[in-house]
This record gives C-alpha cells, sequence and structure tokens, in this order.
C-alpha cells in the first residue's frame, strides 16, 4: 500500500521536476542573453540549440534524481530534509551538465547561462515544494487524497507501525486508530492513538470512519 502510493506520488514528482528544470533552462537563457546579459555577452547564440538541449536536461534530470535518492520515501520526513536532497541532487545535475556540455563539440553552451539555470531551477524546485506541502495538506483537511488506516492489536509490530506511519503524513496516509483485541499482552501502542473499540466493533467502525485499510498485528 505504501509503495504504490509513494510510487504514484513521486512519478507525478518527477514529471514536475522535469518541467521545473526545463522551464529553468529556457528562462536562464532569457534573463542571460535578454532580460538581464550580465556579464554582457559577445553575441547572443542561437536559441534553437539551447532549446533542444532544454529536452536533454529534463531527461538527464529525472536520471540525476532517481540517482542521488531525491525520490526515496524516507525523503519525505521534513521539508528541511527535502530541500538537502534537492540541492544535492541539483548540483549533481549542474556538474553533469557542465561535463557533457564540454564534450558536446557541436556547440559551445555558455558557461554563465548555466549557472543562472542553477539558480533558476533551486527557486522553482524550493519554491513548488512549498506549495505542493502546502496542497497537499490542504486537501487532507478536506479529507481528499487521504487512506484512513485502521490498526488491530496492539503488539511490538503494530508500535513499529505507528511510528513508520507518522512518517508518511504528508503523502495522505493517516492512522485513524487502533482496535483492542483480547490478548492479555500489554499495548505498546502510543498514548495520542485514540482506541476506537473492541474486536467485535470492528464492521461498525470500518463503516463510520472509512476505512481504506487495516493493519493487522
Amino acid at each position: 500500500m505504501l509503495k504504490r502510493h509513494t510510487q504514484i506520488f513521486y512519478t507525478v514528482m518527477r514529471l514536475f521536476d522535469m518541467t521545473f528544470a526545463f522551464a529553468a533552462w529556457e528562462l536562464a537563457y532569457l534573463l542571460r542573453f535578454i532580460w538581464v546579459d550580465f556579464p554582457s555577452a559577445v553575441f547572443v547564440p542561437k536559441h534553437l540549440e539551447y532549446l533542444k538541449a532544454a529536452f536533454f536536461v529534463a531527461i538527464l534530470t529525472a536520471f540525476v534524481f532517481s540517482f542521488t535518492g531525491v525520490y526515496r520515501m524516507q525523503k519525505v520526513n521534513h521539508l528541511r530534509h527535502e530541500f538537502y536532497h534537492l540541492l544535492r541532487g541539483t548540483f549533481t545535475l549542474f556538474l553533469v551538465t557542465l561535463v557533457a556540455a564540454f564534450f558536446y563539440r557541436d556547440f559551445s553552451y555558455s558557461r554563465v547561462h548555466t549557472i543562472y539555470f542553477l539558480i533558476c531551477y533551486l527557486f522553482l524546485l524550493f519554491l513548488s515544494r512549498i506549495i505542493i506541502r502546502w496542497g497537499l495538506e490542504w486537501l487532507h483537511e478536506k479529507g481528499k487524497h487521504v487512506e484512513n488506516i485502521l490498526l488491530i492489536g496492539g503488539g511490538v509490530t503494530a508500535s513499529k507501525f505507528v511510528h513508520k506511519l507518522e512518517r508518511f503524513k504528508t503523502l495522505g496516509i493517516v492512522l485513524i486508530g487502533a482496535i483492542e483485541t483480547d490478548s492479555k499482552i500489554k499495548s505498546d501502542i502510543p498514548e495520542n492513538i485514540p482506541i476506537l473499540g473492541g474486536i467485535d466493533e470492528i464492521s461498525s467502525i470500518i463503516q463510520t470512519k472509512k476505512i481504506d485499510l487495516f493493519f493487522l498485528d
């Protein structure tokens, strides 16, 4: 369940990042040669060559970000952690792009343009992550795009499961509560998790709480 949910989420994110890479490359061209032109360029190169390179950079972004671990599930814990891995992935992309441009002999790309690209891309990435998280939180508060989880049992495994789910709230995976069993084993479920009832009430709890999936300890 977690794997499927996060795969969909990060497939969308990967497409966003590729689109932003394309947009940042094009924006860097405008800033470097037309709008800002600092330092002053000797001549304005043909846009077509930069446009073709924009497609290459967009595709390269998907590979570099995947390789550097930007789309691993554990990176969604905190925005600060995500920003760190975005920085690492973007600087790796920056270096790989410079190397590729160096070995490409048919056209000489501006190194200053690449720096403009780096700045633009980081800005777009950070801004998009903030907006996406805000948007997801708003949707989750409205009860949309949420998967409600019910925990049955209270052993050590259940406790570990609770702590794991806490890391995926940003993806809309929410632990609604737990159901007590007849087991005499002391419950290890954290106190902040509500006990919704006994095992004999499971049918009514699933219906009233709109449970999507449950975890049995």
